[in-house]
């Protein structure tokens, strides 16, 4: 339950990030519909996220299809924050940013768009793009941000569905997240099954197949804690009674998943013999270390998780 208030929480205070998306037809091409533009599809998406202490860097790549006649098409990147969707200050909240088409830094302007309004969107980064005839365009998004915070948890969403103003068409998504942080990933959701995910050398690639969204605010999210609060609060109460995902594992870093493992073993009082784990489970409060300790203290679950952790640290050993 207590998972379930902190996503409330923090879904109220964040920004989120998104596809460049259809805003108007300008010369050529065939005339959009009232839903969106149906001569242009996103064929692949590549989201690139790096986690800083207290800020992050995104860095998206949408490869486009124009199957029809070459044509001028404005594109826009909106601004929008779940706080204040309608908000028109929410721009100085973003830094650095810059968009390139084919590889050439593009020049933009802050617009304001009625079109999709009813969404929450109104506030967008906007140039034109020419779509050669039936050539691929890669446009790219490239700024930096600061995280919102409620409490402990902190979130990264993701606004795809504006990828639904485009042609209909399902399209793949590769997500990379580079933790470069003290914080702890705790869930990634999305509306669509993970394909394929890995980590290798604390780089999470995560990888979506024909996802087409439902609606145009349709979003993926990262979760994370400022901290260790699983193996801190309450004993490990949760981590405790429940078996851990795999997507759990992929997104901890080697650090975390060395000490997440040895969690399971310090809430039964074990002595540790390396100077950190021990300067670090001797301040938490719950721990309390005892002579007569043994693995047989352990439950089937925690068994089960410690085993899982092993599994997924030779994987990692593995792929280096």
């Amino acid at each position: 339950m207590r998972y379930l208030v902190a996503v409330i929480l923090l879904v109220i205070s964040s920004l989120a990030y998104s596809d460049d998306t259809y805003i108007y037809h300008s010369v050529g091409g065939t005339p959009a519909q009232e839903d969106g533009i149906s001569d242009i599809f996103i064929k692949e998406e590549l989201i690139r996220i790096t986690l800083h202490e207290n800020s992050y860097l995104i860095d998206v790549t949408i490869k486009f299809e124009n199957i029809g006649k070459e044509c001028r098409v404005g594109v826009g990147f909106p601004l929008f924050s779940l706080a204040d969707p309608l908000s028109n200050s929410i721009e100085k909240q973003f830094r650095d940013f810059r968009t390139y088409v084919n590889g050439v830094e593009s020049e933009f302007t802050l617009t304001e768009v009625q079109k999709y309004q009813k969404n929450g969107l109104t506030s967008f980064y906007m140039k034109e793009v020419v779509f050669k005839e039936r050539e691929v365009t890669e446009t790219r998004i490239i700024y930096q941000s600061d995280y919102s915070q409620v409490g402990m948890f902190w979130a990264v969403p993701y606004l795809y569905g504006t990828g639904k103003s485009w042609g209909a068409r399902p399209w793949d998504i590769y997500v990379e997240i580079v933790n470069s942080s003290s914080k702890w990933l705790i869930d990634f959701k999305v509306n669509h099954p993970i394909s394929r995910m890995s980590n290798n050398q604390n780089k999470v690639s995560l990888f979506l197949k024909g996802i087409f969204p439902v609606n145009i605010n349709e979003m993926m999210e990262i979760w994370f804690f400022d901290q260790s609060f699983d193996i801190e609060f309450d004993e490990m109460a949760f981590l405790r009674s429940h078996i851990l995902s795999d997507l759990k594992l992929k997104l901890m870093t080697k650090e975390q998943l060395r000490l997440l493992r040895n969690a399971f073993f310090a809430v039964h009082g074990y002595r540790f013999k390396s100077a950190d784990l021990r300067v670090y489970f001797q301040s938490i409060d719950w721990y309390r270390p005892r002579d007569d300790f043994s693995e047989d203290y352990l439950t089937s679950k925690e068994k089960i998780n410690v085993q899982k952790i092993q599994e997924e640290e030779k994987q990692r050993i593995d792929s280096e």
